[in-house]
């Protein structure tokens, strides 16, 4: 992915730090203040830069945080009990966990940390167990293991992957319905490529299933330039969606949805958008319409391609892809779960034994896979090893330390560890089938948090001295190469087919596009009935310099474009007189990757602050 990112432990009420490194994109270092609760960015010049996200978000409590290739930012809440997970500009994308002791369930949830390869939505895709309908279009309605499609005026062009589906005017295909969807749980995706931009207030469907009023599933674009995913059951309609009035007619989006049990999801170029409780249909028709409703209206006016339904809630390979391992420190355990937040294995019991566990905190995974845990209760390290769906015991490392809190995997072989009740961050160095212990103390006071860039700087949140410290290269440096994710992994490899699946080797231009609305509720969601506003003006920054301005259109969107990737980006709101208070940061980050399509959307509300003071200790 050309990024790495670094994660340095807790704050316990003072900060947390997180470091990120992205191939030509500076040094980005996140720290997290814990009785404030925003997150504050740092250059590695260490001066900062502002706020990321807002206090009302609410942060506060939280102790851990951790990033993902893709950017996500996940941050493990204590209170709540539960790990939150949001984009790069801290804006909410989805949350899992509730207390309790059974699988999934957090007691006071502490270090997070992110194994394995990146989530990716990028095909073509191959059939696996859970396929249960995959189209790749490249010249035939044939479904990878044999389904018959029928097709009326529906034809061939060129696709994301080879070839895919053309849908126009009168355009109808159809399968069916038994042994291709699961009424209870699954997903649909596929790419789609539009021949109209998304703010033209004009309707297409994409896939359905269902017919009468009650008792379908629908993926459309509506008139109000809301891509939606909506279900019926025999009473009523439940939905998501999310606006894509920035859309432009030829880019490709992949379009991915959920639903399992009562929750659904939407997801859109591998990102979630909107997530929701609701029932699945009572019963389904007998056949699934691709590329326009059921009665044959409405067609998607676009080229769909790498068209899947599974029998598992997922978005690309987001079941075999990245895990997310949370330290569950009430319940003495290390917890896995999938991209998407769904529980996989739960390793570790109250005691003192290998594999036992005494108030874990920090976790880091080093480039071998290997899951390293900070065992505070314990003074010690356990190593473990991972597939990617069950943890093991490795060994135990002891080092002298006190409550240790953070920890940091640094090269290929080197931990830190910040070793709190001894007042200093510790290096271990590999030296035979043991370690060697350097201390780095340097005035430190109880800290909780280290990070280290390639360069061989250290960072440290001191926590008692309420700083953080950056102890110019006291590590050696290194040249970061890509965590290995070991081959028991249950992942399905596709043959490699560079003329279908070309490797980039120019830069692509990305774009920021979004929308400015009037947030009537006040919560920072937009809601349907809430409309765009017109007018509003929007800067662009690239690190520190403005370098465009615009104004939102008469429905609320803008966009900026085209855009060189690699550079830190800033987006600002210059928010309208008559709406007093904003319901999202007015400024929001973004270090664009190569032809990456960001989103930074903007809530205004004219309503009554409910905010409390906040005493700063």
């Amino acid at each position: 992915s050309g990024e790495r990112s670094f994660l340095a432990g807790e704050g316990s009420g003072e900060r947390s730090l997180l470091a990120r490194e992205g191939s030509g994109v500076r040094s980005l270092r996140v720290i997290l203040d814990t009785h404030a609760g925003p997150l504050i960015g740092q250059l590695p010049d260490q001066r900062y830069f502002g706020r990321i996200g807002s206090v009302h978000f609410g942060l506060t409590g939280s102790r851990y945080l951790a990033a993902d290739a893709q950017g996500r930012i996940l941050v493990t809440d204590p209170n709540r009990h539960t790990v939150r997970v949001t984009d790069a500009a801290i804006q909410p994308l989805f949350e899992f966990g509730e207390y309790g002791i059974g699988p999934g369930q957090f007691r006071e949830p502490t270090g997070v940390a992110v194994w394995g390869d990146p989530c990716t939505v990028e095909g073509p895709y191959v059939v696996d167990p859970h396929t249960l309908l995959l189209l790749h279009f490249d010249g035939s309605y044939t479904g990878a293991d044999g389904e018959t499609g029928v097709a009326n005026g529906a034809s061939f062009a060129p696709g994301r992957y080879d070839q895919g589906l053309q849908v126009d005017d009168s355009d109808t295909l159809t399968y069916e319905t038994a042994g291709n969807l699961n009424r209870t749980q699954g997903a649909v995706e596929f790419w789609l490529q539009p021949a109209w931009n998304g703010d033209d207030q004009q309707n297409y469907t994409f896939f359905e299933v269902g017919q009468g009023w009650f008792n379908r599933m629908r993926i459309t674009k509506d008139g109000a330039n809301n891509l939606r995913f909506l279900i019926w059951d025999s009473a009523a309609e439940y939905g998501v969606d999310h606006n894509v009035g920035h859309w432009r007619a030829g880019e490709w989006h992949h379009i991915a949805v959920t639903w399992s049990g009562t929750d659904y999801a939407l997801y859109v170029d591998g990102a979630l958008r909107n997530r929701q409780p609701g029932p699945p249909p009572d019963s389904l028709a007998s056949l699934v319409t691709i590329g326009s409703n059921a009665a044959g209206d409405f067609q998607a006016h676009a080229v769909i391609d790498e068209f899947r339904i599974s029998d598992i809630p997922r978005a690309g390979n987001s079941d075999v892809s990245s895990r997310i391992l949370v330290a569950d420190s009430g319940n003495d355990r290390i917890q896995a779960f999938d991209a998407l937040g769904a529980f996989l294995a739960a390793f570790g019991a109250p005691g003192s034994g290998p594999g036992q566990f005494h108030d874990p905190q920090g976790l880091a995974v080093d480039d071998l896979g290997r899951v390293i845990v900070a065992d505070r209760g314990n003074n010690r390290l356990q190593l473990l090893a991972f597939d990617g769906q069950s943890l093991s015991h490795l060994r135990t490392v002891t080092g002298g330390f006190k409550g240790p809190t953070g920890v940091w995997a640094y090269g290929s072989d080197r931990i830190l560890v910040a070793d709190t009740g001894n007042n200093a961050v510790k290096e271990l160095i590999p030296d035979g089938d043991s370690y060697i212990v350097k201390e780095h103390r340097e005035a430190l006071a109880e800290p909780r948090g280290v990070a280290a860039d390639r360069d061989g700087n250290l960072i440290v949140a001191d926590t008692g001295n309420q700083r953080i410290v950056t102890l110019p290269r006291v590590l050696p440096t290194f040249t970061p190469r890509p965590p290995v994710t070991p081959t028991t992994a249950p992942t399905v490899t596709p043959t490699p087919t560079p003329s279908v699946t070309p490797t980039p080797t120019t830069t692509i231009p990305g774009s920021i596009s979004g929308i400015a609305w009037h947030d009537r509720d006040g919560d920072g969601s937009r809601d349907p009935g809430e409309p765009g506003l017109a007018g509003v003006i929007i800067r662009l920054s690239r690190w520190e310099t403005e370098i465009a301005e615009t104004q939102t259109a008469a429905d609320g969107t803008y966009r900026f474009a085209p855009l060189p990737p690699g550079a830190l980006y800033r987006v600002r709101e210059a928010q309208p007189a008559w709406l007093r208070w904003s319901t999202t940061p007015d400024e929001v980050p973004i270090a664009l990757a190569n032809g990456q399509h960001a989103v930074a959307d903007f809530g205004d509300w004219n309503g009554r602050p409910t905010w409390l003071p906040l005493v700063l200790r």
